[in-house]
């Protein structure tokens, strides 16, 4: 762990990236709730959204600010559901001004430092995994009059279709407005030449590349937010990428377009230990849809 403080402590159970399936019909893309162990009331307030698009992945970092009405120092619990083509990488929270960071680790590992820690009488902050696209996290203290920001790191591959790649910026959701949203996405100067937003508008070129930036108040998950990205037609358009996910162990995306029909497609590894690969064959690839190859490897 970079830092402590009342033993601060990550654990990821059973780190996944599972075969990422576009969910057409989604809104948003996250899924939150939030309660405190005394019951007092728990409201996300605002969201802001910096993402970094680069090679066929986008680095999300998520900062959410909760208001609450605890009256004395209490723990206060936060589930996510995230896509399932996304992978937490990692998070922080703030306490009395300071920021905490937490790192991933492998489960036994985890548990024994887990376990030492409580034994003191320090109560950790946890995050859990309990299922492919579900993650749980434990903060104590919260502290009353003040709010509860954390930051969420994810990866994902870009998504594709027959006209180009494209990213979904997270719009969180409670079911209720949030009062503020801001998002604001980069490209490098090596990213492509064509890049286009179907809800806010164009990007603009800096000194560092292509950015866009958005804020609105009261605002509520738009379901077809899409930043599109141009990529060369009637070429086999490969993108691959990757990521720790906790100790020895990291995730990996293959996201394959081609510019014409492929049959069949098949798919072999070589040269590292590899878990979970989804899939491993297709009975074909149509011009210009993607075939998402995802999974998890251990050591280098």
């Amino acid at each position: 762990m970079s830092r402590m403080l009342s033993g601060v402590l990550a654990i990821l159970l059973s780190a996944l990236f599972a075969q990422a399936v576009a969910a057409q019909g989604r809104v948003g893309g996250v899924q939150v709730s939030a309660y405190t162990e005394v019951g007092a009331a728990v409201t996300l307030r605002e969201v802001a959204v910096q993402a970094r698009l680069s090679q066929g992945v986008a680095q999300t970092d998520m900062t959410l600010h909760f208001d609450h009405e605890l009256k004395s120092p209490a723990q206060m619990t936060v589930n996510l559901v995230i896509d399932k083509d996304a992978v937490i990488t990692g998070y922080s929270y703030w306490f009395k001004g300071e920021r905490i960071d937490a790192k991933l680790l492998d489960n036994d590992q985890a548990w024994e430092i887990y376990r030492a820690v409580t034994s003191r009488g320090r109560d950790p902050a946890i995050m859990e995994q309990w299922g492919e696209t579900n993650y749980h996290f434990q903060i104590y203290p919260v502290e009353p009059g003040t709010e509860l920001k954390m930051v969420i790191h994810t990866v994902s591959p870009w998504e594709s279709d027959a006209d180009s790649f494209y990213y979904r910026p997270p719009q969180p959701s409670q079911g209720t407005p949030l009062k503020k949203y801001t998002a604001e996405v980069t490209m490098p100067d090596s990213g492509p030449d064509e890049v286009r937003d179907n809800f806010i508008g164009q990007f603009k070129a800096n000194s560092g590349g292509l950015s866009c930036r958005f804020e609105a108040d009261n605002w509520e998950p738009q379901k077809d937010w899409r930043i599109r990205i141009g990529r060369h037609e009637g070429e086999l358009n490969v993108l691959a990428g990757g990521g720790r996910s906790g100790g020895a162990r990291g995730f990996f995306y293959l996201l394959i377009a081609p510019g014409q029909e492929i049959e069949p497609a098949r798919l072999r590894l070589s040269g590292v230990s590899t878990s979970k690969v989804m899939p491993m064959a297709t009975g074909g690839l149509a011009k210009g849809f993607p075939w998402l190859v995802t999974g998890r490897y251990r050591g280098s």
